[in-house]
């Protein structure tokens, strides 16, 4: 992750997955990251992968487990930002 520019945090991961970074994304997921991570706004990494139309970065969270139904703090899940998008 030092190599990518990325630092080993929750903020790190986030950041990885707005960038599209997939090297860092599985870099993130083999260390055992929690994929289902939320932030202040309740966003999970999968919710940021669709809302920056990162479809590669949105399917290696889905493979790792990312939940579909969750929802961020307005009610908003997965499928209501890729609707949107």
């Amino acid at each position: 992750l030092e190599e990518q520019g990325i630092e080993y945090s929750k903020q790190g991961f986030f950041r990885a997955v707005e960038l599209g970074n997939e090297t860092a994304i599985r870099l993130f997921l083999q260390a055992g990251v929690d994929v289902n991570l939320q932030n202040t706004a309740g966003w999970t990494p999968l919710m940021v992968a669709i809302f920056t139309s990162s479809e590669s970065a949105a399917n290696m969270l889905i493979d790792a487990g990312a939940k579909l139904d969750v929802q961020d703090a307005r009610g908003y899940g997965p499928l209501h930002w890729a609707a949107y998008r």
